[in-house]
């Protein structure tokens, strides 16, 4: 941590940007390493919270889209259904002349 410190003192004029961001996620870090175990608790919990409301929402979305299937695909499947077993007596007799013929 102390070789992290005098690296930004002396860098810190040519990277003050990217080397305050290194600087505060180390910060958290080490803040996070020493906080206490009730706090560590907490912030995994909240991590956890929104981890799950994401993954919810994804969820919600997908089952949309499968709620539409099946909502579209339904007509569509009753009409091949029932155009393919009007093909059926035509290609009944099909068969039957062909079978005749051999």
């Amino acid at each position: 941590m102390r070789a992290l410190l005098l690296a930004a003192a002396f860098l810190a004029p040519a990277n003050a940007g990217a080397l305050s961001g290194a600087l505060t996620a180390v910060g958290q870090q080490a803040s996070a390493a020493n906080a206490n175990p009730i706090r560590r608790v907490v912030t995994l919990l909240q991590g956890m919270a929104k981890k799950i409301t994401a993954e919810g929402e994804k969820e919600e979305e997908l089952y949309e889209k499968f709620m539409c299937y099946c909502k579209t695909s339904g007509g569509e499947l009753f009409k091949s259904i029932s155009e393919s077993e009007s093909k059926i007596p035509s290609v009944q007799s099909d068969i039957e002349e062909s079978t005749a013929t051999l």
